[in-house]
């Protein structure tokens, strides 16, 4: 596994790239993670470069997508569980 880490201000990218493969090329698995309380121009801007990165990566490389605004440890549990 491979994983690139994605740091904006206090949001939170991260990929995980699976052993899975869609032909040639690696599935991967994108988690964000934004804060409660961000005011609603910051959340805006975080969801457009988290698309922008999704258009640039190959949005057909994500196998999932999973976005939460709890501790990301929730989501490194859920992920451990789905496999």
């Amino acid at each position: 596994m491979l994983f690139l880490l994605v740091l904006l201000f206090n949001y939170l990218l991260f990929l995980l790239r699976l052993d899975e493969r869609s032909g040639s090329t690696f599935l991967w698995i994108l988690i964000s993670w934004s804060p409660d309380d961000s005011k609603v121009r910051q959340k805006m801007l975080y969801a457009s470069s988290k698309a922008t990165l999704k258009m640039e990566f190959g949005g057909g490389q994500i196998k999932d997508d999973l976005y939460g605004n709890v501790r990301v440890s929730y989501f490194v549990a859920l992920l451990h569980n789905k496999n």
